[in-house]
């Protein structure tokens, strides 16, 4: 509370989820990000709240979920507090579509009703989150441009072509292949890369 700007929000965030029942971050990816719907729940906290969290996610119409393997951000903050938690990811490279809202609404209060917070029954949905994991995240090891050569959804193969690295005049940099069979899950959108940057995530 005695911090910067940056600190006064998080500690103004962590007293709302400390007084919660449970934790929803909406999310939408990022303005250089293309994504499929999916679900993070905290992977770290204890076995109660982990629980919890996966039942709740088990309502969501989205066709999987992620068990989370970090212990930052605000959902694993609160998740590591005793409050069980959801990231939700849906939407991609800041767009903001009416379908998307529209499930977005539906998800919440599914939630709201499976917690009983709400009365009712639940909304119909068209998929049921499965578990997928593990997942990985790879990196660009270069600053250059990116060239995907799959979709976000699509079904993988080890060794098949997941996009390239060029340079400037297009030439071939380095050819980044699946390690393993997965669904990817989200990946660079834009065409310029920094080395370190996500390229692309996929889980088995």
């Amino acid at each position: 509370p005695d911090g910067g700007p940056s600190s006064k929000i998080a500690g103004w965030l962590t007293g709302i989820s400390d007084n919660a029942d449970f934790y929803l971050d909406l999310r939408s990816g990022d303005l250089y990000e293309d994504l499929t719907p999916f679900v993070y729940f905290p992977g770290n906290a204890s076995e109660d709240v982990v629980a919890q969290a996966m039942t709740a996610a088990s309502v969501l119409d989205m066709p999987y979920m992620v068990r989370s393997t970090a212990s930052t951000g605000a959902y694993n903050s609160a998740a590591l507090r005793g409050v069980p938690s959801l990231l939700l990811e849906r939407g991609a490279a800041g767009d903001c579509l009416r379908e998307d809202v529209d499930m977005y609404k539906k998800d919440v209060l599914n939630v709201l009703k499976h917690l009983g917070v709400l009365k009712g029954d639940l909304e119909p949905a068209r998929n049921t989150p499965v578990e997928i994991g593990p997942v990985i995240y790879l990196e660009s090891k270069h600053d250059a441009m990116w060239q995907s050569e799959v979709q976000t959804g699509q079904r993988v193969k080890a060794g098949q072509i997941l996009g390239r690295v060029l340079d400037q005049f297009g030439g071939v940099i380095e050819e980044y292949r699946a390690e393993m069979d997965g669904v990817l899950l989200y990946q660079l959108y834009t065409l310029s890369t920094n080395k370190g940057d996500v390229l692309s995530a996929y889980g088995a």
